[in-house]
């Protein structure tokens, strides 16, 4: 037993994960406090062999998250601002509630056939139906965007999730279907959440890399730039095409 409280084997010099928390949580809060040898960070991070110590090394929270606590409070002010403003109109069905409250007026929504004010491929991030949505969004961002950003720092993070926010170009794949299959119109969000999910999958790959990477991880890099850039090229390509000729229909908003 150490001065912390839980075992420490010297043989081997290895932590089980919950002391690896307790490791990466003690140093971030003290750094300037030196740990016993035996709970060095960089000394525990050499026992690891390739992105396991790479990764260890990286998770300093120096600087702390400072990206995504911006974003939440960002969304926490619009939400706020167009809750009261439903609020006023003397309409209860604008009311915010649990799960409804979607200011389709604001400027801040994406609308497919106003494309061409291109802040609304970005912007609508911080548009949320109900404050059930906005508390399951700030969970998640808290639990794992933090995390992650203490670790590959702000501007790969902030790349990965201002990235997936332009998955809602995926809406260029929904407009086919309400067009040409569907004779009931889908909610654009739908194809919004699944077109983020995809590039910020693939961006996630390229951007948060640690460490050496083998050969099979450079592969499957260089393959999800391809893919990204397929996706993008295609999806900005037909939206152009589809808002010069006026043929794209307005979309349902969720």
């Amino acid at each position: 037993m150490n001065q912390f409280g839980f075992p420490v084997n010297y043989s081997k010099f290895k932590v089980t994960p919950h002391q690896l928390t307790q490791i990466v949580y003690l140093t971030s809060i003290s750094p300037r406090k030196e740990l016993p040898e035996d709970m060095s960070r960089s000394r525990v991070a050499d026992t690891w062999d390739g992105s396991e110590g790479a990764y260890l090394k990286l998770h300093n929270c120096r600087p702390p998250p400072i990206f995504i606590p911006l974003i939440i409070l960002a969304e926490t002010v619009v939400f706020m601002c167009y809750t009261v403003a439903a609020s006023k109109d003397n309409n209860p069905y604008n009311d915010v509630t649990a799960f409804s409250g979607n200011p389709n007026s604001s400027s801040l929504t994406y609308y497919p056939e106003k494309r061409h004010e291109v802040w609304r491929f970005v912007t609508y991030i911080l548009i949320h139906k109900g404050y059930f949505h906005l508390i399951v969004n700030v969970l998640g961002q808290v639990s794992l965007g933090c995390l992650l950003e203490a670790a590959h720092k702000y501007w790969r993070v902030g790349i990965v999730f201002l990235g997936g926010a332009i998955g809602i170009i995926g809406d260029g794949i929904l407009i086919i279907y309400d067009k040409l299959i569907s004779e009931n119109p889908l909610h654009i969000s739908v194809a919004g959440h699944i077109g983020g999910f995809v590039i910020g999958f693939l961006l996630g790959v390229i951007v948060l890399q640690t460490g050496k990477m083998e050969r099979w991880l450079k592969i499957l890099t260089w393959g999800c730039v391809v893919l990204l850039t397929i996706l993008v090229l295609m999806s900005v390509t037909f939206l152009s095409i589809c808002g010069r000729s006026g043929w794209c229909p307005p979309i349902k908003l969720d």
